[in-house]
């Protein structure tokens, strides 16, 4: 399950809600929504201990002092679901072996029902239910530091298109997001 917690007093957190969903088993990873309205929550073992694939939670968070269980929303494989984070209308999911996933959450889609605009395969080999593949998909980057060093090398950008978005990502530093761009 979630547990909302008041850390208004970092050496006393106060634990202020517990709520669960169905089939919990090890509640992974959770990221608002931009307007924070809801919350998405990955459960990585419900994948291999109940059969429930790349399933995402929804939770209200209208009054996020009593989060309320919505439903959930799938991409339909058969990995297990990661990490997910948000940045605008975007949900950019890590799933493992079948690698990212960028759901729209309007223009098509819904905060509770978010459809599919861009995918990239990054374990090839297959989509079996394992832990290996990609791990984490982080969209917030924006500035990496200076060096006194410049390293002048050639660095692979792929590009994620269909014409809903267009996302620019580095697998060589780790699938880092460089850029999305919404097209509606």
């Amino acid at each position: 399950g979630v547990y909302v917690v008041d850390v208004t007093n970092h050496a006393a957190p106060v634990q202020l809600q517990y709520v669960t969903y169905p089939n919990a088993q090890y509640c992974h990873q959770a990221w608002p929504s931009p307007d924070m309205q809801y919350l998405y929550v990955d459960d990585e073992l419900d994948d291999q201990n109940l059969g429930i694939n790349s399933v995402t939670r929804v939770m209200s968070l209208a009054n996020p002092m009593a989060p309320v269980y919505t439903g959930t929303f799938s991409n339909g494989g058969t990995t297990t679901d990661h990490n997910q984070y948000t940045k605008g209308n975007l949900i950019y999911q890590a799933n493992y072996r079948s690698g990212l996933r960028v759901k729209s959450t309007s223009n098509p889609g819904t905060p509770t029902a978010p459809v599919e605009t861009a995918y990239f395969d990054t374990w090839p080999e297959d989509n079996t239910n394992q832990f290996n593949g990609l791990w984490n998909i982080y969209p917030y980057f924006r500035f990496q530091g200076y060096s006194i060093t410049p390293v002048d090398r050639p660095w692979k950008i792929v590009t994620l298109e269909n014409r809903y978005i267009r996302v620019l990502v580095a697998p060589e530093i780790g699938g880092k997001v460089l850029g999305a761009y919404e097209k509606s």
